[in-house]
């Protein structure tokens, strides 16, 4: 069952970064005390009373009314939380109160009796009791907390007697064989959701005499009848609502199971969030005019709904309001309305420049009429069967979630004049195989491309400054990545889990790397930091498998803890003279057997030599300057100077050489800007030459060169 919107722990992905318990642990009891062979604990407050921490784990269990002199007044948070063998309760008449979780996933507990002492259940008291059926409460009963009974799918039967006040958020979530519900004069709150998701519950019964509430047909309204506030899920056919009522409240009819019909009046102001959440309704609905706003996702996954007219008083739509309405085909507004109007059963704006919602149920290719400048927040969202997108020219911006959630999608051009891309845009878009980005981009928000599981080709354009935090993390396909020249900064997890990504350069410009950036990149063997890097977030390169070896730049300024966590393959890294001695690398979490190298430092003898072997991963003691290691002609100093790899034999300097109005033209490759390349001649060309027998080349070429001359190109390494 999906989750609700209120209570539900939303754990966005963690990275590297461990997630804290989701319930603290419990604090150690100050007492102890036996009664009947059995041992139990508790905590005493100011006035001597004893909260009851934990007891026997099974069988049944009789609570003692006092404990060492000390009368048990609560039980404690957590005391009996998933002891699964006990299979019941009986409580003293001394307990006012039982607390949050303290007796949840008590599997085998089939019904609950509280004496009239208790006054309160508090959040989550018998959640997930899976054979709880019946519950019955005192005369002193006053409140049931959140989550009270939530995941109790057996509860049929509960009584409360009149003197309960407050019913909290999700008390009955999901209590599947409840059918009905009869509640007393003296409650005067409910909070939304409290009923959600208990699909069998068919009527509710207000007694009379209630000051705060009202119950017509099994409906519970307020007492004005203005406002609908519980419609009891399993409740089906035809639904009129009454001409006093304005507001449909949050959640009022979520889960609604077969809403054959409704029909709503022309007093309507409000839908309210969530309202209709995951229910079953009719083919079509009809607004009324007088309904001025539509709250966030107030038709969220509305089954079976597939046209919807909006009258013309309807101002303000949320933009997630009919997200996952997967059998919209088609809006309908009045041409009357001043905010919005339809198009080819589009919604868009009045003036017809930004596309509000495409309904989600069509499929195939959509083309977007030609004026619309902006793709609204959430206007594709879970359009799970659309596979193309035809995106106008002069479209500047796409809103945040705009495509979230189009798991078909495979193809989507994205038009020359675009600026900007927000927030998870394409969030879950796991058929997309390729971006191209216009240069006139200058912004990708947050986690625009996340979860895009089948990119495998991003072109990024040089107008972006930043890489924003999770912009392509899980982008489990993605092999290579150029980043612009432009961007300084790469955020918090950009390439989270980008396990196919094998080598990354990072430009010079980049001062920060996010904590969590190169995270999880399994494939990652090469990794080029730049020269300017001055800080390294937490984690930067956590469960980085496979890189072997890493070269950190003398800009580097800080290293945060965990940088190289779980990097088992990480055998050599190189990092600045200056940090012999210091503490730049503690809490790093370097494997073991990872060798930390200090490169000489700047201007000292054979530090330029040092500092360019370490980019292929080795010492000046394993590649010597006179060796050559890789048997190609070349030795490892002649490598260093034309800068081409010392370990690969296939990499070798080459050149075309001109001579352009009697001048030598070089073209070299590779080619650098620090090298100096210059071409060098001989009347006698001998296997011996000494390096004076060649000499700089006349400045002024004729041609036909003299056959008593023999040339060669010379390269200079840096110095």
């Amino acid at each position: 069952m999906p989750r609700r919107p209120r209570t539900s722990l939303h754990l966005a992905a963690a990275g590297f970064l461990a997630l804290l318990p989701l319930f603290p642990p419990p604090v150690s009891a100050d007492e102890t005390a036996v009664v009947a062979d059995q041992t139990w604990t508790y905590t005493l407050d100011d006035a001597g009373n004893a909260t009851l921490t934990s007891g026997p784990k099974s069988g049944a269990l009789s609570i003692p009314a006092s404990l060492g002199s000390h009368p048990v007044t609560a039980i404690g948070g957590g005391a009996f939380s998933w002891c699964t063998n006990i299979v019941s309760v009986a409580l003293p008449d001394t307990i006012t109160n039982i607390g949050p979780r303290a007796f949840s996933g008590c599997l085998q507990l089939t019904t609950m009796v509280l004496p009239d002492s208790v006054e309160a259940l508090e959040d989550n008291a018998f959640y997930a009791c899976d054979k709880l059926r019946s519950f019955l409460a005192g005369t002193g009963f006053r409140r049931i907390g959140e989550d009270a009974f939530a995941n109790c799918p057996a509860l049929e039967t509960c009584h409360f007697p009149d003197g309960l006040e407050e019913i909290d958020a999700y008390a009955f979530a999901d209590c599947g064989s409840l059918t009905s519900l009869d509640l007393p004069a003296s409650l005067v709150r409910i909070e939304s959701g409290a009923f959600y998701g208990a699909t069998n519950l068919t009527r509710f019964g207000i007694a009379s005499g209630n000051p705060t509430f009202a119950e017509r047909d099994g409906i519970i309204y307020s007492r004005d009848m203005r406002t609908v506030l519980h419609f009891p899920p399993a409740k089906t056919g035809p639904c009129t609502l009454p001409d006093t009522v304005e507001h449909i409240g949050e959640q009022s009819f979520a889960y609604c199971c077969d809403l054959s019909s409704l029909e709503l009046p022309e007093t309507i102001k409000t839908i309210d969030d969530f309202a209709f959440r995951y229910g079953n309704g009719p083919s079509s609905l009809a607004l009324p005019d007088g309904l001025v706003s539509i709250g966030k996702s107030a038709f969220y996954a509305f089954h079976r709904l597939s046209t919807l007219s909006i009258g013309s008083g309807t101002t303000n739509i949320a933009p997630d309001a009919f997200e996952c309405t997967t059998e919209m085909l088609d809006f309908e507004v009045s041409p009357d309305n001043p905010a919005y109007s339809s198009l080819d059963g589009l919604l868009l704006s009045k003036d017809e420049q930004t596309l509000v919602c495409h309904p989600a149920g069509r499929t195939g290719k959509a083309h977007i009429p030609s004026g619309i400048t902006t793709i609204g927040p959430n206007a594709f969202f879970c359009c799970t069967g659309l596979t193309s997108v035809i995106l106008p020219d002069g479209l500047t911006v796409i809103s945040s979630h705009a495509f979230d959630q189009c798991r078909a999608l495979a193809e989507i051009v994205l038009p020359d004049g675009l600026e900007r891309i927000g927030e998870r845009a394409f969030f879950y878009c796991n058929s997309l195989p390729s971006v191209v980005i216009p240069d006139s981009v200058v912004s990708i928000d947050y986690a625009a491309f996340v979860n895009c599981f089948s990119l495998s080709s991003v072109s990024l354009p040089p107008t972006l400054d930043r890489l924003e935090d999770r912009v392509f993390a899980w982008c489990t396909s993605l092999p290579s990545i150029e980043i612009p020249s432009t961007v300084t900064n790469l955020g918090t997890e950009v390439f989270f889990e980008c396990s196919a990504l094998t080598s990354l350069s990072v430009p010079d410009a980049v001062t920060e790397i996010g904590a969590g950036a190169f995270a999880s990149c399994a494939s990652l063997a090469s990794l080029n930091l730049g020269t300017e890097v001055k800080r390294i977030g937490a984690g930067a390169f956590s469960d980085c498998n496979a890189l072997p070896w890493l070269y950190i730049p003398d800009s580097v300024e800080s290293v945060n803890v965990y940088a190289f966590s779980n990097c088992g393959s990480l055998k050599t890294l190189f990092v600045p003279a200056a940090w012999q001695g210091t503490s730049i690398l503690d809490g790093t979490a370097l494997p073991r057997g990872c060798t930390v190298v200090y490169r000489p430092a700047p201007g000292t003898p054979g530090a330029l030599y040092a500092d360019w072997l370490a980019h292929f991963g080795k010492t000046a003691e394993e590649l010597p300057p006179d060796d050559d290691t890789d048997n190609d002609g070349a030795s490892n100093y002649d490598e260093f100077a034309a800068d081409t790899n010392p370990l690969d034999p296939a990499d070798r300097l080459r050149a075309v050489i001109h001579i352009v109005d009697g001048k030598w033209h070089i073209e070299p490759s590779p080619f650098r800007s620090n090298r100096t390349y210059q071409v060098l001649s001989t009347p006698v060309l001998s296997p011996t030459n000494p390096p004076d027998a060649w000499s700089p080349s006349p400045s002024v070429i004729s041609a036909p060169l003299s056959p008593s001359q023999f040339f060669l190109l010379s390269v200079s390494a840096p110095e």
